[in-house]
């Protein structure tokens, strides 16, 4: 585009228009000399540091016009990109410079709807591993209502070092532990997909994330797949992190409830049951699966 065409399409704009070209302007210009984005800019975000006396990190955004949908709210992918924004900068705050992190999963929950002003996040690490972190995140406005609550999930690239070798591929599954009141869903292998240290077979759903999938994409899938079923996710109930010969492998394991439908096994399973959780200290699992079952169980009654 040349200059004379950018000036003939300016003198078609109203004040108002023009106003909003200037804020972008001047914003885009910023990114010159900012470590922020162009959006980042245009949100007036600013990083308040961490809370008093806690470990919450607090971030802040500015309410405009550019930024608000066709009822005069603040649009609700900004949003999202402000918590978004606001849980990378905690990330990169809490865990140091040294390695990057990237957004493997966010959920927001809508609560109010933000006109004006200043808003505010605050932002605390609920588990951190090697290379995942989950965070939470509620965004208050000027009045201290609580607008927005978030929970995501990060990824954080892992170091390289002489000791450590060559950087070895990733795999990331998703797996769920499904509670339908006082039980809990656990599935067998079928002996062909079980390995030489399998040998007991217990299992939850879940599986690998396909290319470019989406972590809760990639869970509800899964489950799907291998037990026919539709459940509502509360929330991250352990990570596991294993650097191996051949992979680095980290599996994230979900606390769920409500499921949907009746129990259709794929074939990679050959049975399943429903456990009472009273009687789960008598059950064939190993120990480790029944410490991930308690574990899971405290997050589905918070």
């Amino acid at each position: 585009m040349t200059l004379e065409k950018l000036l003939n399409e300016l003198n078609d704009l109203t004040s108002d228009e023009l106003a909003t070209i200037h804020k972008q302007m001047q914003a885009l210009k910023r990114t010159r000399v900012s470590p922020l984005a162009y959006i980042e800019e245009m949100m007036n975000f600013q990083s308040l540091g961490v809370e008093e006396g806690t470990e919450v990190y607090r971030h802040q955004m500015y309410v405009t016009d550019e930024l608000k949908n066709r009822y005069q709210m603040l649009h609700g992918g900004i949003m999202a990109t402000f918590i978004d924004t606001a849980m990378g900068s905690t990330v990169f705050q809490a865990m140091g410079e040294s390695r990057r992190s990237v957004t493997l999963d966010l959920n927001v929950s809508f609560l109010k709807p933000a006109n004006k002003g200043w808003l505010t996040s605050y932002t605390e690490v609920i588990k951190k591993g090697k290379t995942i972190i989950v965070l939470e995140t509620k965004v208050k406005d000027e009045q201290g209502k609580t607008i927005a609550r978030a929970a995501g999930t990060f990824f954080r690239q892992s170091e390289s070092s002489p000791d450590r070798g060559v950087e070895k591929p990733y795999k990331i599954a998703a797996k769920a532990i499904i509670f339908d009141e006082e039980r809990v869903l656990v599935l067998r292998k079928s002996k062909a997909e079980r390995s030489a240290k399998d040998t007991h077979g217990w299992d939850f759903p879940g599986g690998g994330l396909e290319p470019s999938e989406p972590l809760m994409e990639a869970l509800y899938r899964e489950v799907k797949e291998e037990t026919g079923l539709q459940i509502k996710v509360v929330g991250p109930a352990y990570i596991y992190d294993d650097l191996q010969d051949e992979k680095h492998l980290i599996i994230i394991k979900f606390a769920c409830r409500d499921p949907v439908g009746t129990v259709e096994l794929s074939a990679e399973h050959d049975s399943f049951q429903w456990t009472e959780l009273e009687a789960l200290h008598t059950a064939p699992y190993p120990e480790w699966m029944k410490e991930e079952i308690r574990r899971a169980y405290r997050i589905y009654m918070e």
